[in-house]
This record gives C-alpha cells, sequence and structure tokens, in this order.
C-alpha cells in the first residue's frame, strides 16, 4: 500500500464513531482525500459535475478485484444475496461511495471491510463487510450474489 492509500485509510480509521461532515458517503471520501494531499472528486471531475446523483470518480480507475485498503469504490444499484444452509440476507448500496478498509482472503469472491457513512439511517463513520463479486463455496458453505454496478479508484497525490 501506498503512503496516499495509507494516510486515506488512517483519516477514515480515525473518524469511527463520528459523522464527517454532513454525513453524506461523499463526505468522508471527499474529506479523506483532502487530508492525504490526495485529487478529489471535485478535482477530477469539476465541482459543477458533482451532483447529488453523480458517479463520482476519485483517482486512477482499477480493477474491483486488485483494490487494496485506502482505494475508493463507488457503488450504482449494488445488492448482494448471501444464501446459506440457514437462510438468506441481502445488503444493498443504491449510490453509495465507501473506503477499502481491509482484503479478506476469502476463497470465492471477493470481499473486504470498508469505511463508510450514511447506511442504514446511521451518519456516521462504521466499518463493513461488503462483497465486491459473487461465488460458491464460501464459507460454511455460503453462495452470494452480486449485482450492480462497482468502480474502483486509486487515490491520486496532488
Amino acid at each position: 500500500m501506498n503512503a496516499t492509500n495509507l494516510s486515506v485509510a488512517g483519516f477514515a480509521y480515525s473518524q469511527y464513531g463520528n459523522q464527517v461532515k454532513r454525513g453524506e458517503c461523499w463526505d468522508l471520501a471527499e474529506e479523506a482525500l483532502k487530508y492525504a494531499g490526495a485529487k478529489t472528486s471535485n478535482d477530477i471531475m469539476g465541482s459543477k459535475n458533482v451532483t447529488a446523483n453523480a458517479d463520482y470518480r476519485w483517482g486512477t480507475p482499477i480493477q474491483v478485484m486488485d483494490v487494496e485498503p485506502g482505494d475508493i469504490i463507488q457503488f450504482r444499484n449494488y445488492t448482494t444475496k448471501v444464501t446459506s444452509d440457514t437462510g438468506w440476507q441481502t445488503q444493498s448500496r443504491p449510490h453509495h461511495t465507501a473506503i477499502v478498509a481491509a482484503v479478506y482472503p476469502v476463497i470465492g469472491a471477493k470481499v473486504v471491510a470498508v469505511y463508510e457513512q450514511n447506511v442504514a439511517n446511521n451518519r456516521t463513520v462504521q466499518i463493513n463487510t461488503l462483497y465486491l463479486s459473487s461465488g460458491t463455496g464460501l464459507n460454511w458453505g455460503e453462495s452470494v450474489a452480486v449485482t450492480g454496478k462497482i468502480w474502483a479508484y486509486r487515490p491520486i497525490k496532488k
């Protein structure tokens, strides 16, 4: 992990349990990038293009499967359904931004922990586990189906 990513992840970690700015998911990523001395979505897209419904760009586009801590993930109509012997559960992120905290070594799918805010009516920074790819043969016989669009970005130092 490079120094910029380390700084982005460190900022998010330091804000755990707090609300960053308005508590929007965008605020956490924007402030983390500012703190790290990296280009923000406003720098990359131009502030007039950063609207409430935009698909934000946060740095150099990378493959989702290559994410590492400090990278930024943008979601659009993201849903997961995890099925196991005991039932199923779903998660969704209709229009959302998160910062990668950790990448888990799970066989069969890409799984990450992310720092995020404005999830489930909670505007404070929290850490959650998300699947970035579908797969079977996961822990204890689980399978996961991921739908929607996911973009991943590596922060760019200013």
